[in-house]
């Protein structure tokens, strides 16, 4: 989903999210599947029998230019509500964004940034945000799902100098500071990588590292990712040698130009072999997944449900031609029946194929969004419905 697409909802979202009550836990019994032994990474084999199919968990990457953001006003962390619907859904996978930023507030420092606090939550005293990171996972293991971390920086960040925030000023995506610039050396990038493989590597709910949402705008396209993505993986691999490592594609990981926009991406190297290449797709008329003004409704093209599996064939191709596991990392829908056939076309095509898919997105808190995945006290959505669909087939 491109820079614009979320960030223009967050806002006024915020201002009107409220906490969400509990939810009614309905669906069939699944059976329990293979599941990686605490203090050992998931392997691929284990993911594609018990973790297929799952969603986003939005709120912790929300407030992308206030750092370092305050709990519950700009980061909004998933609610324990939320994983238990997800597993009563069969759903045992849940990609979870943040933003490297309140992680680690100065480059090539320590990942112990901290997060403000409003007046309600002062009783908690000082919070860090690996904290808030680490209590996801822990509920996620209480619900037998794993989660794959995803900082959701679109290859670029903020930077903090002589005590202030710098937001803006860069070359990157929303006039960040890229990857790979004089201002974000890759090694930086790298050095953030290792350290939060240091830090949640072995946690037992670990799905992988997402190492960049949908990186973009840096110094030199493609090339500039493919080693970004490199130092990343030796990162990782310095201190976790088994952990599943998703790699997204350059520019928005968008699959129906991925041959041009990764030309050498099928090169990079991990000594482990346990690489995982990531695609995002919407089906609306620039790809955006905004589905703005008519398209909120129904598609404006003729032919869209078809074009919803064409689109993602370049990607499945190249998979196939260099004999790489793949990831829908992000796809979606407005929940009407004019978008059906799109999306069960589309889940019909990733459950031909052995990949991980995850839709796009829960939203925290009772909101409008035009992608909500949370039911919000309603039936469950048609994405949700087909992904339990096919997780149940997988029993």
């Amino acid at each position: 989903m491109t820079d614009a697409t979320r960030r223009e909802f967050v806002l006024g979202l915020l201002a009107s999210t409220v906490a969400a009550g509990p939810l009614a836990l309905t669906g069939p019994a699944f059976a329990q599947a293979p599941m990686a032994t605490s203090g050992r990474p998931l392997t691929w084999d284990e993911a594609l029998a018990g973790h297929r199919y799952g969603v986003a968990l939005a709120g912790l990457e929300f407030g992308e230019k206030v750092f370092p953001g305050r709990l519950n006003a700009e980061i909004v962390p998933p609610q324990p509500d939320r994983y238990a619907y997800y597993a009563s859904k069969g759903l045992k996978t849940i990609r979870l964004p943040y933003l490297w930023e309140r992680f680690q507030p100065e480059l090539f420092g320590d990942i112990d940034g901290r997060v403000d606090l409003l007046s309600t939550d002062r009783h908690r005293g000082v919070v860090l945000f690996k904290d808030l990171v680490r209590e996801q996972l822990d509920l996620a293991e209480q619900h037998g799902i794993k989660v794959l971390l995803d900082p959701h920086n679109y290859g670029a960040r903020a930077l903090r100098r002589d005590g202030r925030w710098l937001v803006t000023g860069g070359t990157g995506r929303g006039g960040r500071f890229a990857i790979g610039s004089p201002d974000v050396p890759v090694e930086a990038f790298a050095d953030f990588v290792g350290k939060l493989a240091a830090e949640f590597a072995d946690h037992p709910a670990l799905m992988g590292f997402d190492i960049m949402n949908e990186p973009t705008a840096m110094p030199e396209g493609p090339d500039s990712w493919f080693a970004a993505a490199q130092a990343a993986i030796d990162s990782i691999r310095d201190v976790s040698p088994d952990v599943l490592i998703f790699v997204e594609g350059y520019h928005y990981a968008n699959p129906f130009n991925w041959q041009k926009l990764n030309p050498r991406l099928h090169e990079l190297k991990d000594p482990s072999d346990k690489l995982v290449f990531s695609a995002h797709l919407y089906f609306d008329g620039d790809h955006s997944g905004r589905y703005q003004q008519a398209e909120a409704r129904a598609p404006l093209a003729a032919g869209t449900g078809r074009r919803a599996v064409d689109d993602i064939e370049p990607f499945f191709r190249w998979l196939d031609e260099h004999g790489l596991r793949g990831h829908i990392g992000e796809f979606g829908t407005p929940d009407t029946p004019e978008w059906a056939d799109a999306v069960e076309n589309f889940v019909d095509a990733c459950r031909q194929r052995e990949i991980v898919v995850h839709a796009w997105a829960d939203w925290p808190g009772v909101s409008n969004y035009v992608l909500q995945l949370n039911p919000q006290g309603g039936p469950d959505k048609r994405i949700v419905t087909l992904l339990s669909e096919a997780a149940r087939a997988l029993n």
